[in-house]
């Protein structure tokens, strides 16, 4: 749902009232139960609550980040909000560069994680949601083919996967196990060194020495008013 996403982003992006641009219909809906949907699925992905500090992070990463990163950005969200999306990351960090990615592989993840829960039907078509929300995201690549190709995040995405997964409780090695994170296809090193490039620019504190590592986010926790949790 990036292209409705970034309509109101637009829409919203000066009084931050995305409630009032939904119901102005910035996301150029044709009816009125399309509009409905449209943002209730986006208040599901997105939250578009600027009280919440998962979303106020996006608010600002986004304003960031290059319009080239932002579909990434925006994958890296919704994996927090989005179940089916998140446990379908295997399909796609599993498959080697080049290769073609089924969508039966994204149904034959789904019916592994909910067993019988979808009627054929409905797991093909969300199988071909996912492959698309990979497509979208950067991760995959071809009209038809569904290659999958390289990623290269930069160290303002990394921060922000790192950040989301610091205000869901996980500290340290954690961080970089997370799924935020791990979804970026990055090596150790690689991830490292984006890492502390975000924190020569005080996006982040990092410290690593052997198996201990330390993350935190003094300077963005305080300007952005962060606050770990707020949806425990």
């Amino acid at each position: 749902m990036f292209s409705e996403l970034s309509g109101l982003m637009a829409n919203a992006a000066t009084d931050l009232d995305f409630q009032a641009a939904l119901q102005a219909n910035a996301i150029g809906k044709t009816t009125k139960t399309n509009t409905t949907k449209t943002a209730m699925l986006l208040r599901k992905l997105y939250l578009l609550d600027p009280l919440r500090s998962e979303f106020r992070a996006f608010l600002y990463f986004w304003g960031l980040v290059q319009p080239t990163e932002r579909p990434m950005l925006a994958l890296v969200f919704a994996l927090g909000n989005d179940t089916l999306l998140a446990e379908s990351s295997e399909v796609v960090l599993s498959a080697s560069l080049g290769q073609r990615v089924e969508v039966d592989k994204f149904e034959m993840q789904v019916e592994r994680f909910h067993p019988n829960r979808f009627s054929p039907i409905t797991l093909h078509s969300v199988g071909k949601n996912l492959a698309s929300s990979w497509k979208q995201g950067g991760f995959l690549s071809g009209k038809y083919r569904n290659l999958r190709i390289e990623v290269r995040p930069t160290y303002l995405v990394v921060t922000f996967a790192m950040l989301l997964a610091y205000l869901h409780g996980d500290r340290g090695e954690y961080i970089l196990a997370s799924k935020w994170v791990r979804v970026l296809d990055l090596s150790p090193e690689r991830l490292r060194e984006l890492a502390h490039e975000a924190a020569k620019r005080e996006l982040m504190v990092f410290q690593s020495s052997g198996s201990v590592t330390a993350i935190t986010f003094p300077m963005l926790s305080k300007q952005l008013d962060l606050h770990e949790n707020e949806n425990r």
